[in-house]
């Protein structure tokens, strides 16, 4: 039912909101944008849809240190922090498709095998735990601070970090453990 409710919540609503944002109105007069925008819009619930049977079947089997693909709350973060930076729907055919765009890429990092950090975990140092919260605090005062564009820009930096910390796994690099395959929970010892 949980993951029921976060297809609905974080596939379908976002869905939804990008077609009327970006594709509704332009689409009137374009019924090839019209049928991307309904083909983007389809690709990230039915990803999102997809992210979540496969975080289900996982549970218990990966590094619970990182999420396989990108979240689906972080995807529909990733879809509706442009909308709050950029409240004015697209005016031309090109940011229409370049919205698009973003949706099918959005979409498939949340099908993907690659890793992004997750934050579930609470810190059992108090050192450690003291810095989380002193994270999450500056997070809130810069939401407060940058209202418009300070989501967008957290948005695109946890994704590139994410896609920057995989590929600097592939060349070799080792700054942080990568996760551990087939071992639930895994806690590194140094």
């Amino acid at each position: 039912m949980d993951s029921l409710a976060d297809v609905v919540s974080f596939g379908m609503a976002p869905a939804i909101l990008a077609y009327r944002y970006g594709f509704f109105q332009l689409g009137i007069h374009d019924s090839h944008l019209r049928a991307a925008g309904w083909a983007a819009c389809f690709v990230f619930i039915a990803c999102g849809a997809l992210r979540l049977a496969r975080f289900n079947v996982q549970v218990g089997s990966v590094d619970s240190r990182f999420f396989m693909g990108l979240p689906i709350p972080a995807g529909a973060a990733c879809v509706a922090s442009v909308i709050i930076w950029h409240p004015t729907p697209p005016s031309t055919a090109v940011q229409a498709y370049g919205f698009a765009a973003e949706l099918f890429l959005v979409g498939l990092l949340m099908v993907s095998t690659l890793r992004f950090p997750s934050f579930k975990k609470r810190a059992t140092n108090p050192r450690t735990a003291m810095v989380t919260s002193l994270m999450i605090v500056v997070f809130f005062a810069l939401l407060i601070l940058f209202q418009q564009t300070f989501l967008v820009g957290f948005c695109a930096l946890y994704v590139a970090l994410a896609l920057a910390m995989n590929l600097a796994w592939r060349w070799g690099w080792r700054g942080i453990e990568p996760p551990h395959e087939g071992r639930p929970d895994l806690e590194i010892i140094h």
